[in-house]
């Protein structure tokens, strides 16, 4: 069983927005991708063969949750087994049916279970919205025909809705048809940022700036996508809160923790 596809490799150099992280380096052709699967197939032969089937599963899902939770522990387990430790999986406890993720035995010092877990700050309304914001830019990357410039993009504001994405990129398209490439590239040069094209797009409070950027070397080359930056107005990012809960969670999931022959038991 491998962890990767045996497909042939090829198609886009980069991820789109809205691809999952898995199928981007399932079937990407970079170099660079390509030494990560053979990494990581190595630490996928060193799992057990009886968990390989699941945690396969689990890595190989369109929720990028669910894929980075399975890679983190294929990466405890490869760690652990570097440094010389036993590693059981789903080790079963007295008192419960619930088993945690691992039981550490390292040569030197105390056995130890181990649980582990991947948190993230975004709550379930950033989620929709950075799936909404996904959606535009992948349209704009697909449809905005622009071999001079490069898009800009500056967003603020949380997305509610859908936006009209393609009469966003038909607009933009129009508008470049009618440009003077040689007079925005002087302008450029001439560090006049402000004077640069730019428009502003409305919805339901949420805004996208797109400002043109001259290519230089890359101008008319195929397979360059349009969008080249972007960025978006600062907001609170709370880091800590999230995973103290988690820290909870996991905490108190198998009941008081006793320490008991120099392991902790539950």
């Amino acid at each position: 069983m491998k962890l990767f596809d045996n497909i042939q490799k090829g198609g886009s150099d980069f991820a789109s927005y809205t691809e999952p992280a898995f199928v981007f380096l399932n079937r990407t052709s970079r170099e660079e991708v390509a030494r990560i699967r053979e990494i990581l197939e190595v630490w996928f032969e060193h799992y057990p063969l009886t968990e390989q089937a699941e945690i396969r599963s689990r890595f190989q899902s369109s929720n990028d949750i669910q894929h980075k939770s399975a890679f983190f522990e294929l990466f405890l387990h490869e760690l652990f087994l570097r440094l010389g430790c036993k590693l059981s999986l789903h080790p079963s406890l007295e008192n419960t049916s619930k088993t945690p993720d691992f039981l550490i035995e390292p040569e030197i010092n105390h056995k130890f279970y181990l649980e582990a877990t991947v948190v993230t700050c975004e709550g379930a309304n950033d989620k929709v919205t950075q799936a909404l914001e996904n959606t535009v830019y992948e349209v704009l990357d697909r449809l905005v025909d622009s071999p001079d410039y490069f898009l800009d993009l500056t967003v603020s504001g949380s997305l509610k809705s859908s936006p009209p994405s393609k009469r966003i990129a038909n607009d933009i398209n129009t508008k470049l048809r009618h440009l003077d490439y040689d007079e925005i590239l002087r302008t450029y040069k001439a560090g006049d940022f402000q004077s640069l094209p730019r428009w502003v797009y409305e919805h339901d409070g949420w805004n996208i700036e797109v400002q043109l950027i001259p290519k230089n070397k890359l101008r008319g080359k195929k397979g360059v996508r349009p969008i080249g930056s972007k960025s978006t107005d600062f907001r609170m990012v709370d880091h800590w809160t999230p995973i103290r809960h988690s820290i909870l969670k996991k905490g108190t999931k198998y009941g008081k923790l006793v320490v008991c022959q120099n392991s902790i038991l539950g």
